[in-house]
């Protein structure tokens, strides 16, 4: 007897919804595109319930594991289970799949260990890397690259910054901040207001120093 509720939807019914719920955020990007949409992991948690994280696991079209014969009932179950995990989930990889047609791979990633975390904020994956995950040519060009960084955007904790590594953002990552606009400069940076995801920072609200003038913050 399966652990799961029984499919009630396929992988083509929950890449519809998905799109439809248009949960995307307009975030800022460092290379010379300057800003992107990036997929809150909070949102697709709540998102991809068991129920539909089952029904692709289990759905038997070509792009998927239940297309699979040698997976049997036990190991769909347990799928479903490491993908939805509370403390190392799988979800954000499961999203980025399902946008693809390519949800058949998702056991290459639990394989490697690429979890939602590993991918946000520990390993950059290279492009040839997502090439061996997809079983593609590792030289070709692969336009789903682009989007790749758009599910995995890095938290950001100031506590840890005399203790961590210097840390390395590959201008297509997608950041969890929005900048709205300049409100300072000089030369060799400049200062902007910004809006931050929650989840994704441990910052204070900016004090204002009492012999400041202005209302603005940060």
């Amino acid at each position: 007897m399966s652990a799961f509720p029984s499919v009630t939807e396929d992988c083509d019914s929950v890449a519809k919804r998905f799109k439809k719920s248009r949960f995307g955020k307009v975030l800022r990007v460092p290379g010379a595109r300057g800003a992107g949409t990036g997929y809150p992991h909070a949102k697709l948690v709540e998102f991809f319930t068991q129920e539909r994280v089952n029904a692709i696991v289990n759905c038997n079209c070509n792009s998927c594991p239940g297309s699979n014969p040698s997976l049997d009932r036990p190991f769909k179950d347990d799928l479903v289970s490491k993908i939805r995990n509370k403390d190392n989930s799988y979800v954000s990889v499961l999203a980025f799949l399902l946008l693809h047609s390519e949800c058949r791979f998702i056991t290459s990633f639990i394989d490697k260990g690429y979890s939602d975390r590993e991918l946000a904020s520990h390993h950059i994956l290279k492009e040839y890397e997502l090439n061996e995950l997809l079983e593609l040519e590792t030289d070709c060009n692969n336009a789903d690259y682009i989007t790749f960084f758009q599910f995995f955007i890095p938290v950001l904790w100031y506590k840890d910054r005399h203790n961590a590594q210097p840390r390395t953002i590959h201008e297509l990552q997608v950041l969890p901040f929005h900048t709205i606009r300049k409100i300072g400069g000089g030369g060799y940076s400049n200062v902007f207001e910004a809006i931050m995801l929650e989840r994704y920072h441990d910052f204070e609200e900016v004090k204002v120093c009492p012999w400041h003038q202005s209302n603005e913050g940060i």
